[in-house]
């Protein structure tokens, strides 16, 4: 049996953030809702956890 996950209180990202993720990555950051859902799901029987956004570095320098 396994125990339940804690129920993480999400607090808002601070603002200009994405704005500055953005600047470094462009359009390869996403935040529409297919891709957060498909790169917050499992194949485990856990709910999906929403990123507020995905982003898709080219480098470690980027990352």
């Amino acid at each position: 049996m396994t125990a339940p996950l804690p129920n993480f209180d999400r607090k808002p990202l601070p603002t200009g953030f994405l704005d500055e993720v953005r600047a470094v990555v462009g359009d390869r950051l996403g935040t529409g809702e297919a891709i957060r859902l498909q790169h917050g799901s499992s194949e485990t029987h856990f709910d999906p956890v929403l990123p507020d956004a995905v982003a898709f570095v080219r480098s470690t320098e980027e990352g």
